[in-house]
């Protein structure tokens, strides 16, 4: 087991190794491979990087950080586009390749995840690394001890079997879960996105034409995933009773 830190090594590795596959290729089979370790990479990253923000962040604001992880994501989608129209493809790999190397680096710098770090019984590391995230003067006491009773009882509940799954009770649930992440794939918009400069030209327009739309596509998503989050606020602040009066405002403003 080497945790959310080495994951997200092992993750930037890779997607280091296909962006250089990428912009080095002399033949079509090295592009493959490049996309082949680019994908293996950023699914990883995909999973690993909301876990380790979940299990970093307080639980007051955990969702918060969770939902701009997301909308960081957009944004990255939305600058590469852009930048896509102004650098040739090799470039833009090589791009992508010095980024992975600036977080190779950063990972150094942060600590593991304190929950994985109980997990795996590493108490003394777990201490170090929770007092790290809090500040060496922050009491961590009642934080340790929840998490301790957490990671404990969890350990308890899922002494499960993978097949426990397909029981009746399980099924409307894994039914939707698993129907979304593949409708997501089988919907096509992957396959526009990466192909939406040979749509275009093959309509009669310029290929930057088309990724220029797609970066626009990918910013009102990210606008979208703003106005659902300022929903949320001002529902919370209408349950807490915070500025009732404007709540309402904000609602609408958010809606449109």
């Amino acid at each position: 087991m080497i945790g959310r830190r080495g994951t997200m090594w092992l993750s930037e590795i890779i997607c280091a190794a296909g962006w250089l596959s990428i912009a080095f290729a002399k033949s079509a089979w090295l592009l493959d491979v490049g996309r082949l370790l680019t994908g293996v990479g950023i699914g990883f990253i995909c999973y690993v990087v909301p876990v380790y923000i979940a299990e970093i962040t307080p639980k007051s604001v955990r969702g918060a950080f969770t939902a701009f992880n997301q909308f960081v994501l957009m944004c990255g989608f939305s600058v590469t586009y852009f930048v896509g129209t102004i650098v040739s493809w090799r470039v833009l790999a090589l791009i992508g390749g010095a980024a992975c190397l600036v977080q190779i680096i950063g990972l150094f710098f942060i600590p593991e995840s304190p929950r994985w770090l109980v997990k795996v019984g590493r108490d003394k590391e777990f201490e170090t690394a929770l007092r790290r995230l809090r500040g060496k003067n922050a009491d961590i006491s009642q934080e340790s001890a929840d998490i301790r009773d957490y990671t404990e009882t969890f350990e308890l509940q899922t002494r499960s079997r993978i097949l426990d799954l397909f029981q009746r009770r399980y099924a409307h649930a894994l039914i939707i879960a698993v129907g979304l992440m593949a409708l997501q794939q089988l919907g096509g918009t992957n396959a526009f996105a990466y192909y939406s400069a040979s749509i275009f030209e093959a309509a009669g327009f310029s290929s930057s034409i088309g990724t220029t739309s797609m970066a626009i596509i990918q910013v009102s998503s990210a606008g979208m995933c703003l106005s659902c989050l300022g929903l949320g606020i001002s529902f919370w602040m209408q349950d807490l009773n915070y500025w009732t009066e404007g709540t309402p405002i904000m609602v609408y403003i958010f809606i449109l």
